[in-house]
């Protein structure tokens, strides 16, 4: 029981930052300048359809971990209630 709780979980907390990493890539795209401003470290593209915006490192870094952590926690969960129910 404990683990089918917990492997849920990790599935609704992987979707939640599925979906802080879609509004924060829309965030990002609508307010963020559309030119490179390396003095202020303005320079790793934002590619949405064509249109360009420009990130700090630090807010790519957000980004990367907003997406390959929803990844591994959805994933995890589903591998995670996939064994449990097997095993049942």
């Amino acid at each position: 029981m404990r683990a089918r709780v917990a492997a849920y979980a990790l599935i609704v907390v992987g979707a939640l930052s599925a979906v802080s990493w879609l509004g924060l890539f829309f965030y990002y795209s609508e307010t963020r300048p559309h030119h490179p401003e390396p003095e202020n470290g303005r320079v790793i593209a934002l590619n949405n359809h064509g249109q360009l915006s420009y990130l700090t490192g630090e807010e790519d870094r957000w980004m990367t971990l907003l997406s390959f952590g929803a990844a591994f926690m959805a994933i995890g969960g589903a591998i995670l209630a996939t064994v449990r129910v097997a095993k049942n």
